[in-house]
């Protein structure tokens, strides 16, 4: 705390206290599933670019009523069948929706930032023409998916076949899988039409004759 004073001829003195305060400190706890350390980059801070653990180990030194921006970026591809999602911030016990914005520093606080993970679902009929599926290719948040596998007129259900963890092979038409990663369903038909082809072999004989001719002395 400082005092100020100050005098002038035929005025009487002014005093004026200045105080200093230290500055406030602030974090961010980033919810970014297990791929914090696949991002490259997830926000900028008053303009300066910060990978998902970096935020996550930077405490900030800001002035009381001081103003910042911060953009977090909507979308993150980590793989081509893996991304992260922006779904809030939440500041001083109030959260966003947004992912750019402002903070207005009115004490020392922790800032939270949520991600929700998203995979690639890819389901498939075999052949096409052999019936269809739901709930179809996409992508699809961690949860529980029912799939079904519905035939065509003259096609019936055989069997679904796939790939990864998690996935379903069997022969129900009907499923829930668990998506904990990206996974492949195939359903697989079959036509109850059958097509008969008849073959017609013709058979040659050729027979040989031999003569013997004799002579009698």
């Amino acid at each position: 705390k400082v005092n100020v004073t100050a005098s002038f001829a035929g005025v009487a003195p002014a005093r004026i206290t200045i105080t200093f305060a230290p500055p406030l400190k602030i974090s961010f706890h980033v919810n970014f599933g297990t791929y914090c350390s696949a991002a490259s980059q997830i926000a900028k801070i008053d303009g300066t670019a910060y990978t998902c653990s970096q935020l996550s180990s930077t405490t900030f030194s800001w002035g009381y009523k001081s103003t910042h921006t911060y953009n977090f970026i909507p979308v993150i591809n980590i793989a081509s069948n893996i991304r992260e999602i922006f779904k809030n911030i939440t500041i001083y016990g109030v959260s966003y929706t947004s992912p750019n914005g402002t903070i207005t520093v009115t004490n020392s606080t922790t800032i939270n930032v949520t991600y929700y993970t998203q995979y690639y679902f890819i389901e498939l009929a075999n052949p096409s023409s052999g019936g269809s599926v739901t709930p179809g290719t996409g992508w699809y948040n961690v949860s529980n998916i029912n799939i079904v596998a519905t035939p065509n007129s003259n096609w019936l259900f055989k069997n679904w076949t796939c790939t990864d963890t998690g996935c379903y092979a069997g022969t129900s038409s009907t499923a829930t899988i668990t998506l904990n990663n990206p996974i492949n369903e195939t359903a697989n038909f079959y036509s109850t039409t059958s097509t008969t082809t008849s073959t017609t072999s013709t058979s040659t004989s050729t027979t040989t004759s031999t003569t013997t001719s004799s002579t009698t002395t």
